[in-house]
Formats: structure tokens, C-alpha cells, sequence
């Protein structure tokens, strides 16, 4: 009986960390929509205005979108790996 019992702690343990994976997930997704608007606005009005883009315009989106996935992606593999 105790060993079920410290099966069923782990199998929680690790389904609340995909659960924070999901919904951290989720919070990245809306994040990344969100700097990619803000990257395509600003380059859509330096183009328009005739003016040079500006490389951070362009850089700091795609850093925060990439740290964002890496962060989703570790939080994935250690909910997996508490699981499994």
C-alpha cells in the first residue's frame, strides 16, 4: 500500500509540473504574440515614415520570444522527467 501511495505523490508531482508547463505555456504564447505586433508595428512605421528599422525593434522580440520557449521547454522536460 505505501508503495502505491509514493507512486501516486510522484505521478501528482510530476502532472503539476506539466500543468505549470501548460499554463506557462500559455502566458509565453500570449508574451510572444504580443512582441511580435509590437516588431512588425514598428517596423511597418520606421518603413513608412522613410526611416532605418531599428535592429533592437528587431532583436529584443525574438530574445524575449526565445527565452520564453527555453523556459517552457525546461519546465516540459522536468515535469517528463519527474513522471517518468
Amino acid at each position: 500500500m505505501e508503495a502505491i501511495s509514493e507512486l501516486l505523490g510522484l505521478l501528482l508531482h510530476g502532472i503539476k509540473s506539466l500543468r505549470q508547463n501548460l499554463i506557462f505555456g500559455i502566458i509565453a504564447l500570449i508574451i510572444a504574440t504580443i512582441a511580435a505586433f509590437i516588431m512588425i508595428s514598428s517596423i511597418a512605421y520606421a518603413i513608412m515614415r522613410g526611416e532605418l528599422v531599428n535592429p533592437v525593434s528587431v532583436i529584443a522580440p525574438m530574445i524575449t520570444v526565445t527565452v520564453f520557449a527555453l523556459i517552457s521547454s525546461f519546465l516540459y522536460f522536468d515535469g517528463a522527467r519527474k513522471l517518468s
